[in-house]
C-alpha cells in the first residue's frame, strides 16, 4: 500500500503593492505585509504567489498567451518548495528530479496585460508522484480565471522512477501539518 500524504498549502511570495484601493494590510505568518483579503481563515495565513502580467506574457490581443500559465505555475511551485526550506537546485543536488508527467489547464476568463494575478496552490503526493493544483485569480477578486494542475514524477539521476526519499517526504509533511490550508470551498 502506498504511503499517501494529503496537504494543502498556499505558495507565498513577498506581497507586491498593487496600487489598488486595498488599504487593510496585515502581516502574515511569514512576515509579509499583504492585503487582508489575501489571507485565509487559518492560523498563519500565507499570501498566494503573485505575478504582474508583463507585456511579453501577452499575445497580440493583449491577453495572457495560453502557454504562459505554465510559467506562472512553475513560479508558484518554486515558491512552495522554498517554503519547505529547499530549492529545486538543492533537491537535484541530492539526486532527485521532479519532471512534469501531466499538465492540465482550463481557461475560464482571460488575464490581461498589467493584471496582478494571485495563484494559490494545493499539493498532494504519494511516494513517487506529486500533484499541484492551481487557481489563478485577479488580485482582489474571488472569480477564478484559470484552473490547472501538474503531476510530477520522482526520478533518480538515471531517469528511473524512485520513491521520494524520507527527507523530502518529511519536508512536505511538515509543510502540511504546520502550514496554512486553503479557504473553505477551494476546489480546483
Amino acid at each position: 500500500m502506498e504511503d499517501r500524504h494529503a496537504m494543502a498549502i498556499v505558495a507565498s511570495r513577498t506581497a507586491v503593492a498593487d496600487g489598488s484601493s486595498h488599504s487593510a494590510r496585515v502581516v502574515n505568518g511569514c512576515g509579509y505585509a499583504v492585503p487582508a483579503a489575501c489571507l485565509y481563515a487559518t492560523p498563519g495565513g500565507v499570501a498566494p504567489y503573485r505575478h504582474r502580467v508583463l507585456y511579453g506574457d501577452t499575445d497580440q490581443m493583449g491577453v495572457v498567451y495560453y502557454a504562459t500559465y505554465l510559467r506562472f505555475f512553475e513560479g508558484a511551485r518554486g515558491d512552495w518548495i522554498r517554503e519547505l526550506g529547499l530549492t529545486y537546485a538543492q533537491i537535484e543536488e541530492r539526486g532527485i528530479y521532479l519532471p512534469v508527467l501531466e499538465v492540465g489547464v482550463r481557461y475560464l476568463k482571460p488575464a490581461r496585460y498589467d493584471d496582478l494575478l494571485e495563484i494559490p496552490l494545493r499539493v498532494s503526493h504519494t511516494r513517487v508522484k506529486v500533484r499541484f493544483e492551481y487557481k489563478v485569480y485577479r488580485a482582489g477578486s474571488t472569480e477564478a480565471l484559470i484552473l490547472g494542475h501538474t503531476v510530477h514524477a520522482c526520478i533518480n539521476e538515471d531517469g528511473r522512477p524512485t520513491r521520494a526519499p524520507d527527507w523530502l517526504l518529511a519536508a512536505m509533511k511538515g509543510a502540511a501539518s504546520s502550514g496554512p490550508t486553503l479557504p473553505e470551498g477551494y476546489e480546483p
